[in-house]
């Protein structure tokens, strides 16, 4: 876990794969992916198995308010090249609720 002033970053679960996967295919979000494809829950399943379980170039965080179990986005690093030292990052906020207070300040 990772803990800053106002949210933590913790590794994805097995449990948080049908979230993320709503956030995913929200064509909202969707259209700012790499892969803008819809995934159906066999695929996010096993996107956790086989990638983001067993690939050191990828690194996924859900975000939690401190104190709080609710997710309410998720942040990433993927692509690692480890001798060009580049990779990709992105955030997506998936909590309706985290979009008005962020309108708000």
């Amino acid at each position: 876990m990772i803990k800053g002033d106002l949210v933590e970053l913790h590794k994805p679960k097995i449990s948080d794969m049908n979230l993320l996967l709503e956030w995913r295919n929200d064509p909202k979000h969707r259209k700012y992916y790499r892969e803008y494809r819809e995934y159906n829950l066999d695929d996010q399943i096993n996107w956790f198995n086989n990638i983001l379980s067993k690939d050191d170039t990828w690194h996924h965080f859900v975000v939690k308010p401190i104190g709080e179990d609710k997710v309410i986005g998720v942040v990433f690093l993927n692509h690692i090249h480890p001798v060009y030292r580049t990779g990709e990052f992105g955030i997506t906020l998936g909590n309706l609720e985290v979009h008005k207070l962020k309108s708000s300040i």
